[in-house]
């Protein structure tokens, strides 16, 4: 605009809604007064920011459509939460003048109290004290903190920090600070006493770099605390507060300095972000470490270049889709979308160029989705109405056999080196895996040299017999027989009778009576008592309920004389679930005063699986016994699995009453529900699967789920594929394109999740699988990850020569530690080759989304 000259300017209205809303204390439903909200619509609108009232209220005028809300300043004492701790998004109707948005609830704060000494006992002033906790709403971890300073007598007051909750405390003055931070609560007995020390070792620091390496000034850096809790699968993460505020910034050199020294025993990964680049991160940093002092650089990529994408929907007939959703995956499950017109026509400003996914629904129509890049366009896109027959299927993508000549090739270099030079744990690992990849080597290996461990010869020949699955049934029988040990024959003998197929029944029932002698042989009663268990587990399988009653009617005695901990209750669960198929008074009455209550419930919801069945009607009298009411969350699917087809109605009680925090359990239970009566129930399983699809849907339009959180909806609806195969191959296509559009791309997170997609996505669609897994590789090779197994898992079944290929490329390993990550993604390879398919797929869901799956053994 030039000054003084006059300009004429068309600003369109858009028609608006009126919202309004309450924020009210989370515990006595009192209003809270001088809260400030920012109410986000849909779209290009920009947030509007309100203030409520002295009677909790607010309002704001906002275009129909998608609407979030999220407090960004609370009055003390009430904390302010994250932003996707907040309401959903819900839709505001077009139709309608006023529009009341769901209540927003502020938990009020409480108060810590202490005191900041040296270590001669003086009081430290002017020491800067932080509290940090973390919030999670069952789906993302958000880190929270507040500082303080000590007084000239070296106390502090806290506040508002969160009630209840346990809170990390540290000091830290000048260069001195505490060794490890403090947990207390706001309940604690008296106030908490901080010593700050000189530090034994420096903050590291680390270094911003573009894709040409030259560094990025001003770029925000966030700092993650990994640990795998113990027993647990999936690494616990949670973001560091440093005076208050998660973020460091880099100098005109690119680099960034923790303010202090960060804990020993636990990993650490920077994350950093910078406008006009894509976000990185570091490799994984152990303080202490002397191969690896400071934290790697971090490599941001240039943002790509944005355009439009245009095109139209059409019906089978060409006829305009008006009303229809259209969206791209640039823009994730939480995007903005364009509307199809009255043409049928739509425009998607703002995209990046590359190739991405297209999507749309509409009412009436079936979800529709392809590859596209953007610069090829304008698009057409065919929608189906539900009431048409499907232009297409999909069906499991065959896969070459087991590469098991690739797979020893991989593995045979490092198991030499292994066996001369490795240490007992890594030795143990790796012939295992050897003995299933190349079990005539590893038989060979034991005859030869002999093991003065009679066990580990045992569990080698174990491991062997699984290995010859190609071979006769004789063969692998033979190699049971050579095995010294009981137990370890009761279980080589029961596994190769579980890999005879459905039609040899005389023979799987005459494999199992054979090792009842053997089982009874074994000395330690807890020992023979799982035997028993498993053997008339078998038998019960097999339709032999009266042989079966007799060996659970000999290991029950003996299981009662057990101690109710440690083995004897391992020993008391195992027996209490096929016991719980002939007799569940006494399955209870078992394990009844079980001393652990993790044991417990997991007892408990082994016996109602069994007794949904047969008896659905004691399942809940079953349920309510349980000591913690959340470990029903991680057997529900099972459990649901089991009951839909004799009791639906109970199955999805319990799915509308379990507390899970993982949001994607429910949604996956029901998909196991239409996994049940597919052959039977097509109307229902149908219905059932794409409820869950729907659920999965609203938990991928909630957020992504932070590091080290909940489940990915993408994998988890890829994983729920093969019940949409079963039931009809036609239903595939469009909850596959459903899968898809779920995904949410997770700057700095971990690889696991879109390697495990498109390991899933490659059962049906190797192109789209390929979409998803070219861009890790990069990665992989840029930040060093530890945790390679899913990677090279997908890269075996897409390309496994690049699957070889990724894991020389790694950097060496200093010794031959299974831990290694090149060590350890060598293991995961050949495993991944040998495996094959469908077992790589069923691998996938449990191991690497730990997910319950039919035919798992008992369930588990």
């Amino acid at each position: 605009l030039e000054p003084g000259r006059k300009v004429e300017v068309e600003i369109p209205l858009r028609r608006g809604v009126r919202v309004t809303g309450l924020a009210v204390d989370d515990i006595d439903g009192r209003p809270v007064a001088g809260v400030v909200v920012s109410v986000v619509p849909s779209g290009p609108s920009e947030p509007t920011r309100v203030r409520t009232d002295a009677e909790g209220r607010y309002e704001a005028f906002v275009p129909p459509g998608l609407v979030s809300h999220r407090v960004l300043k609370a009055p003390a004492p009430h904390l302010c939460p994250p932003s996707f701790l907040g309401p959903r998004p819900v839709e505001v109707p077009p139709a309608i003048a006023r529009f009341e948005l769901p209540p927003i609830r502020l938990t009020a704060g409480g108060e810590i109290r202490g005191t900041v000494e040296d270590e001669a006992g003086l009081p430290v002033a002017g020491a800067r004290v932080e509290a940090c906790w973390t919030l999670f709403d069952g789906r993302n971890r958000a880190p929270r903190s507040e500082c303080s300073t000590s007084n000239p007598d070296g106390s502090f007051a806290l506040g508002p920090v969160a009630p209840d909750t346990d809170l990390s405390l540290v000091a830290s003055a000048d260069a001195a600070s505490t060794e490890e931070p403090v947990t207390a609560r706001t309940d604690h007995d008296g106030p908490v006493e901080l010593t700050v020390v000189e530090p034994d070792s420096v903050a590291p620091s680390g270094r911003v770099v573009d894709a040409d390496g030259r560094p990025v000034a001003g770029a925000s850096v966030r700092i993650w605390s990994l640990a795998r809790p113990p027993g647990g699968a999936i690494d616990e993460a949670s973001l560091l507060a440093f005076d208050g505020s998660d973020e460091l910034k880099t100098d005109e050199e690119g680099r960034f300095r923790a303010p202090r020294p960060l804990q020993d025993g636990r990993d650490y990964r920077a994350l950093a972000w910078a406008a006009g680049h894509l976000p990185g991160r570091s490799r994984r940093l152990r303080p202490g470490d002397p191969d690896r002092p400071e934290f790697s650089d971090i490599i941001l990529a240039a943002e790509p270049r944005r355009g439009e994408v245009a095109g139209r929907v059409l019906d089978t007939h060409g006829r305009p889709v008006v009303g229809a959703g259209v969206r791209t995956s640039a823009d994730g499950p939480c995007c903005r979308r364009s509307t199809t017109d009255a043409e049928g026509r739509f425009l998607l400003p703002d995209v990046p160029e590359g190739r991405l996914f297209l999507f749309a629904e509409a009412d009436g129509f079936r979800f529709l989705g392809r590859e596209i890049d953007p610069a090829r366009g304008p698009f057409d896109l065919t929608a189906t109405r539900l009431d048409e027959v499907p232009p297409a299927s999909m069906t499991t993508h065959p896969v070459g056999s087991p590469t098991d000549g690739l797979a020893r090739s991989v593995l045979a270099p490092y198991a030499e080196r292994v066996l001369r030079q490795g240490d007992q744990s890594t030795r143990l690992r790796t012939l295992e895996l050897l003995a299933r990849v190349d079990p005539k080597r590893v038989l060979a290996l034991i005859d030869a040299r002999g093991f003065d461990d009679a066990w580990l010869a045992d569990h080698l020949r174990h491991a062997a017999s699984c290995g010859l699955i190609g071979a006769g049934s004789d063969e692998r029988m033979a190699v049971v027989r050579a095995i010294r040990d009981a137990e370890w024959r009761v279980l080589g003998a029961l596994d190769a009778a579980d890999a005879l197929p459905d039609s040899a029944r005389g023979l799987k029932r005459e494999r199992v009576e054979q090792v009842i002698r053997d089982a009874r042989s074994i000395r330690e009663p807890s020992k023979r008592v799982v035997a028993l268990a498993r053997i008339a587990d078998r038998l019960l399988d097999l339709g032999d309920e009266a042989g079966a009653t007799r060996l659970l009617d000999e290991a029950r005695p003996l299981a009662e004389s057990l101690p109710r901990g440690a083995s004897g209750a391992l020993s008391r669960v195992e027996l209490a679930g096929p016991l719980a198929r002939v007799d569940a008074a006494n399955a209870l009455a078992l394990t009844e005063d079980l001393v652990d209550p993790g044991e417990f419930d997991r007892c408990r919801l082994k016996i109602a699986r069994r007794l949904a069945v047969r008896q659905p009607a004691l399942v809940a009298h079953v349920l309510d016994s349980l000591r913690d009411p959340r470990s029903l969350a991680r057997a529900l699917p099972g459990l649901c699995h089991a009951l839909a087809p004799v009791d639906p109605a109970l199955a999805r009680q319990l799915i509308a009453r379990t507390r899970a925090d993982d949001p994607c359990l429910p949604p996956y239970a029901m998909g196991m529900m239409a996994l049940a009566v597919a052959g039977t129930d097509k109307p229902s399983a149908t219905a059932w699967l794409r409820e869950a699809f729907d659920r999965l849907g609203q938990v991928a339009t909630s957020g992504p789920p932070s590091t080290g959180g909940s489940h990915d909806p993408a994998a988890v609806a890829a994983a729920l594929l093969p019940v949409a195969e079963r039931i009809d191959p036609r239903l595939v296509p469009e909850l596959f394109w459903r899968a898809v559009s779920f995904h949410a791309s997770r700057p700095g997170a971990e690889p696991r999740s879109d390697a495990v997609l498109a390991l899933l996505l490659a059962r049906y669609d190797r192109a789209v699988a390929l979409a998803f897994f070219r861009p890790l590789v990069d990665r992989v090779a840029t930040s060093a990850e530890s945790d390679l197994a899913p990677l090279v898992a997908a890269a075996a079944v897409l390309d496994p020569a690049l699957a070889v290929r990724l894991v020389e490329a790694l950097p060496d390993a200093p010794d031959l530690t299974y831990h290694h990550p090149k060590n350890e993604a060598r293991l995961a390879l050949a495993a991944a080759l040998a495996r094959g398919a469908p077992a790589c797929w069923d691998d996938a869901t449990s191991r690497f989304l730990h997910l319950w799956i039919a035919g798992a053994p008992d369930g588990d």
